[in-house]
């Protein structure tokens, strides 16, 4: 009898503490569960394809974001023209690399030339200066369109009014009027104002100080073209000559009449000089008008000192 009353407390004694033990773990878990609410839900939340739901300390997500716009924002066209002078050739092997390495309006836009070579028909284009057009812009879309050189201002007018008349515009939100040795050094508020300014049709350097009475850049402007209006640049048959007239007048109502433009005025001349960023500090100035000293076919200088 005694051993059986034995055995039956030793068998109370093990499911008691069996129960104990069971209770313990339950109240672990438990515990576990709420130290950590979100614990069941990070797997299927973090989406590491994704950079825009990692988390705020991840420098890939931050740099990825950055880079967004480029497929996103207008479709932009860099109207470059050259006669592919010394100086040009001389920008296009130093300053436009790192220029389009820097540049998001840059690097993520297409790229049409305007060639008129230093000659009197369009036939004679060097071979060399194709090829460095082509390695310039090499991870970009170019095209090349080669016209007489008619002179200064008349080519820079016709560079305009040939776009217009071939509709080489078309189809696209902005066009970037550059020559290669204007150089756009930062540009921020550019693309700022292309991506968030919904009335601006225009981003503008006034060559002189008068705002009522402006004479605007032809060597760096960047404008909307749905609000040009044909008829007012197709006027070769004009008797003004002046390029940076022809061109204010070609806008006048269109844009700066509709109060549409936005100055670009910390690249406006110090002097009254139709160059952007003339005088300006280089450190500075978003766009910059620029004339390296040293430009000839024998130097191998091609260390471009605008900071970027």
């Amino acid at each position: 009898g005694k051993a059986r009353l034995v055995l039956l407390v030793i068998f109370c004694i093990w499911v008691f503490g069996f129960s104990l033990t069971q209770r313990e773990m339950m109240n672990t878990e438990a515990m576990s569960a709420a130290a950590s609410p979100y614990l069941g839900d990070i797997a299927p939340k973090l989406d590491r394809t994704s950079p825009k739901k990692m988390g705020p300390k991840d420098g890939t997500a931050s740099k990825l974001e950055s880079t967004s716009p480029k497929m996103s924002g207008p479709k932009v066209m860099i109207y470059v023209t050259t006669h592919m002078s010394d100086q040009h050739i001389w920008q296009l092997k130093s300053c436009w690399p790192p220029a389009l390495q820097n540049s998001l309006l840059l690097n993520s836009s297409d790229i049409v030339v305007y060639l008129t070579p230093n000659t009197v028909t369009s036939k004679n284009v060097s071979n060399s200066d194709v090829r460095l057009l082509q390695h310039t812009f090499r991870n970009q879309k170019l095209t090349i369109h080669t016209r007489p050189n008619l002179g200064y201002h008349e080519s820079a007018t016709a560079a305009l009014t040939d776009a217009m008349a071939e509709g080489w515009w078309e189809g696209y939100d902005w066009i970037v009027r550059v020559n290669p040795d204007v150089i756009i050094r930062d540009d921020s508020q550019l693309w700022d104002i292309m991506n968030h300014d919904e009335n601006a049709t225009g981003i503008l350097v006034n060559c002189i100080q008068s705002v009522a009475h402006p004479v605007v850049h032809t060597d760096f402007f960047a404008i909307q073209p749905r609000v040009l209006l044909r008829e007012n640049l197709i006027s070769r048959g004009s008797a003004e000559k002046n390029a940076e007239k022809v061109f204010t007048n070609a806008i006048k109502k269109s844009i700066v009449g509709e109060g549409n433009h936005r100055w670009l005025d910390a690249a406006r001349p110090k002097r009254m000089v139709c160059r952007a960023g003339f005088e300006r500090d280089m450190r500075t100035t978003p766009v910059l008008h620029y004339h390296h000293k040293d430009v000839s076919k024998e130097t191998d200088n091609f260390n471009c000192p605008i900071p970027f």
